[in-house]
């Protein structure tokens, strides 16, 4: 699945409202990069944070 960039979401947007060229756009793609830049940041600290959880694996050395 190819992901679209805030601009063309705004486009998206604005096309399905009939309004094509508005001015809003230019607020709707800055909301859109800085909601985007917030998510990548959370999921990111998520990944860190599930890779450092205590794994249920119990270790035992082998006696060989």
């Amino acid at each position: 699945m190819a992901t679209k960039s805030p601009q063309e979401i705004t486009s998206d947007i604005l096309k399905s409202l009939n309004k094509q060229g508005a001015p809003e756009a230019i607020l709707i793609e800055t909301y859109l990069e800085v909601i985007i830049r917030r998510h990548r940041a959370e999921a990111v600290l998520e990944y860190i944070d599930s890779q450092s959880e205590k794994q249920d694996i119990e270790y035992k050395p082998s006696h060989g």
